[in-house]
């Protein structure tokens, strides 16, 4: 089995994401990674790791996609970059899943147009982990749409929900994933037109639908699954990373303005670094794009070597246990 990883994509290509790569070969056996990017440049770096680097095949690919390329050409105007190819080897059978940290638009259109659709499914949605809070054991939560898809209609919805459960299910062995819809209030009939049909549509599912999560209660864990359209999903996500940040940031001054407060801070240092890690999103490793047939597994863009080992650990269990096919076999029972 082999994973096609974008040796270029993000922000800290390529060194960091070589060095990912050798962490999960390190850690789990049963699979090959194809790196993708400049033979010249990533050929030095493989030589250097500290993995069994039998394991690594490098795919030249001269080119890059940047931020700054235009999503929806980028695929086409630069056929041989590291991301292009990353997908093809998808798309020609060689890989069953790829992991980029580059251009997220660019990700979205190499999904939907190299990889494709599974039958049946209207839109994929991009599905990131976030941190979660107030349940022991359970740190974190998957929110799906979380930028795919601006605009949806309440079928787009109730296919992500059912997505989403299958992939829990599968992967991650939640029997019976639970799922909230995003929204102003936690009564039935509160929220907007595309809200009140979809709580309709998922409450006579089979889905184990627990009703409208309200936003202070994102983060308390309130369902295993939460579902919005994204627009509101990519403000969230994007908000609750920038909000940990920030929280962060703001304790460790605190903790360093006074003698006292360092004596405090060493004393808890433990249960510090225990909250830094559970809203860390390089320990949540990546997103996936869910309702195309491959797998399609985003990390940041600023990630380093821990995301990406986190993110294609996940692309290797997804591909080991058939997520495609549960999702392709069962997709009849949604329309």
């Amino acid at each position: 089995m082999y994973i096609s990883v974008d040796g270029f994509g993000g922000d800290n290509a390529p060194n960091e994401i070589c060095e990912g790569v050798a962490l999960a070969l390190k850690e789990k056996s049963g699979f090959n990674v194809y790196l993708v990017g400049d033979e010249n440049k990533l050929a030095p770096i493989v030589a250097n790791l500290d993995c069994d680097k039998s394991r690594i095949e490098i795919v030249h690919a001269p080119q890059v996609i940047t931020m700054d390329d235009h999503p929806a050409t980028a695929m086409r105007e630069k056929p041989d970059s590291s991301m292009a190819v990353a997908f093809d080897l998808v798309k020609e059978g060689k890989a069953t899943a790829v992991l980029t940290a580059g251009n997220s638009g660019a990700l979205l259109s190499g999904g939907i147009f190299k990889i494709k659709r599974i039958k049946g499914v209207v839109r994929p949605a991009l599905a990131p982990f976030m941190p979660c809070f107030g349940i022991p054991g359970k740190s974190r939560t998957l929110i799906l749409d979380a930028g795919a898809n601006a605009d949806c209609k309440p079928e787009y919805l109730l296919q992500f929900a059912f997505m989403a459960s299958e992939y829990l299910r599968v992967v991650f062995g939640i029997k019976n994933p639970s799922i909230g819809l995003i929204n102003i209030g936690t009564e039935e009939t509160k929220g907007n037109e595309l809200c009140k049909r979809v709580y309709e549509m998922l409450k006579d599912s089979d889905l184990n639908f627990v009703g409208n999560v309200e936003a202070r209660d994102i983060a308390s864990c309130k369902a295993d699954i939460l579902v919005t359209d994204g627009f509101t999903g990519n403000v969230v996500i994007k908000f609750m990373e920038g909000m940990a940040q920030t929280l962060l940031s703001e304790m460790k001054a605190a903790f360093m303005s006074s003698t006292v407060s360092k004596i405090g801070a060493a004393l808890a240092k433990n249960q510090i670094m225990q909250l830094k890690n559970k809203v860390d999103y390089e320990e949540l490793g990546a997103g996936i794009l869910l309702g195309v047939s491959g797998g399609v597994f985003k990390c940041h863009g600023s990630s380093g070597r821990r995301s990406i080992k986190n993110g294609l650990l996940q692309a290797v269990k997804f591909s080991q246990d058939d997520v495609i096919g549960v999702i392709k076999e069962n997709m009849k029972e949604i329309g």
